[in-house]
């Protein structure tokens, strides 16, 4: 955490003439600040990244789109603030720029064990408290999620009422058509690529979305005869 006294130039002192008394902790600190403020509200997150092998670590940069853009405009504020390796006192620290699909890309196949993550620590180095934040959504995006909530409630709503009239089979299949719409809803407030299944829906990163709901709704995924309405209750919290 800052003292009262660090401001952006004390953790973030440039690398020109790399000042070996200001460590690399610091002088990522320093780098995460500025690079949000270069990209000019793009950043979603910056990570510092330590891989399992290898003398190095990784400043692992996310922005919600033009990486190529931004990611040559980061190039510059890297060699500012880390120099082009070749300083002894330091361990070198490359640069990832990626934007925001394809880094939810990777944690989807991650998650579905078709990449290996080979990191043996990750720090988080922007936002300073670890979450992540994006501009507002856009009308349109607001209409689409509209859309999709209206029709999931109103698939709950029909899931209750059958619930309760004792019509189980018919509830289940009313609450299985609302999770998908849902789970569309909930992509598109993330800014998230929407799930191509119900299971994609319940996959990180998309999968923290639910939240309190979520082993609720994996459970009834995996055995429908679970009770509906406590699963009903929780949909319409999220």
């Amino acid at each position: 955490m800052l003292g009262p006294m660090q401001n952006e130039h004390s953790l973030g002192t440039p690398a020109s003439g790399l000042d070996s008394s200001v460590n690399n902790s610091d002088r990522l600190l320093g780098f995460a600040q500025a690079a949000q403020k270069q990209v000019n509200g793009a950043l979603f997150r910056c990570e510092e990244r330590q891989p399992q092998d290898g003398p190095f670590s990784v400043v692992y940069v996310v922005v919600e789109n033009d990486a190529d853009e931004w990611g040559e405009k980061l190039k510059t504020l890297h060699r500012d603030y880390f120099g082009c390796g070749e300083s002894a006192s330091m361990a070198p620290v490359q640069l990832e720029v990626l934007d925001r699909a394809t880094h939810d890309a990777v944690q989807r196949l991650v998650a579905k064990g078709l990449v290996t993550r080979t990191t043996r620590a990750t720090r988080a180095l922007w936002p300073p408290d670890g979450s992540t934040m994006s501009p507002p959504l856009l009308e349109a995006e607001l209409e689409k999620s509209r859309a999709y909530r209206f029709q999931a409630a109103r698939k709950l709503k029909m899931a209750a009422v059958l619930a309760d009239g004792d019509l189980a089979e018919e509830a289940r299949v009313a609450l299985m058509e609302a999770i998908e719409p849902l789970g569309h809803a909930l992509a598109v407030e993330n800014r998230l690529p929407e799930p191509q299944s119900l299971e994609d829906a319940l996959l990180p990163p998309l999968g923290a979305a639910w939240k309190d709901a979520l082993p609720l709704v994996r459970n009834f995924m995996r055995d429908t005869s679970q009770p509906i309405l406590p699963v009903v209750a929780a949909l319409g919290q999220v």
